[in-house]
């Protein structure tokens, strides 16, 4: 015959799996159990704290999904020693309860400190005694610590910058990025050069409107080095894969025009 507390907990066959809960109700209980087991071990003593604790951890597995069935299996695993009746009737005194800690009653109850917070990884309750303001100073002073230690490491390992050719070849694919069709190399040059590209700006800039035969001389050099500095671009964007080159029949006999796309996704 069923005992009264028997008689009104739940089936958990018929307990809610679909039920949205609040993530503390969700995080807190995994908070919890990290922070026992450091305090008591595998099991709870069975004394006034050990009791107190389970009663804590009831509090918030009542609220959880499969609330039932996880509060029994916390009784039977962390409790070995409470007798059959009391875990029922612990169970339902929590069901009944339905009592929400706010962070801060928790952590003064428990005696948590920063240590066992930061060991712990606690988030959803503070230390005991903890002020709002404290909290806040608190999570400010790690998030610039942790902002320096990235500093530090950046400093200590910088990542290799992209080499020239790396860099024009990612200046090239957004050119190209608009289209697939195939696209003549000069037509990339004098895109490159009418853009003024920042990664091909040196080349480009000295490339201006002749007004003597020594500027002519110039702006030619000037030129091969931009169309130099393309292809080698390009040939770089051959040999990774992301473009694909092909020569086609110029306007004249026996010139051909070299012509390049992005590789099809």
């Amino acid at each position: 015959m069923k005992t009264a507390a028997q008689a009104r907990r739940p089936d958990p066959a018929n307990e809610p799996t679909t039920q949205e809960f609040h993530p503390v109700v969700l995080l807190r209980p995994k908070e919890l159990r990290r922070y026992f087991w450091r305090q008591h071990g595998r099991t709870f003593p069975s004394d006034e704290i050990g009791r107190r604790d389970a009663a804590i951890m009831l509090d918030h597995l009542a609220q959880g999904p499969a609330a039932y069935r996880q509060s029994t299996i916390f009784l039977r695993r962390r409790c070995p020693w409470m007798p059959a009746a009391e875990r029922s009737a612990a169970i339902e005194s929590a069901r009944q309860r339905r009592k929400f800690w706010s962070s801060s009653a928790l952590g003064d109850v428990l005696g948590l400190t920063w240590e066992e917070r930061d060991a712990c990884r606690i988030v959803t309750f503070r230390p005991a005694g903890v002020s709002d303001a404290e909290l806040l100073a608190r999570r400010r002073q790690k998030e610039a610590a942790a902002k320096q230690a990235k500093r530090d490491c950046e400093r200590l390992h910088p990542e290799p910058k992209p080499s020239k050719p790396a860099r024009r070849l990612a200046a090239i694919l957004e050119i190209l990025s608009r289209s697939d069709d195939w696209v003549s190399v000069a037509v990339v040059c004098a895109e490159v050069k009418r853009k003024r590209l920042i990664h091909f700006a040196s080349l480009a800039s000295s490339i201006t409107t002749p007004r003597l035969r020594a500027d002519v001389d110039a702006i030619a050099r000037a030129a091969k080095v931009l169309n130099a500095a393309v292809h080698d671009a390009i040939n770089l964007g051959i040999t990774k894969g992301e473009l694909e080159k092909r020569f086609v029949p110029g306007p004249r006999p026996a010139i051909s025009v070299a012509q390049i796309r992005r590789m099809p996704a």
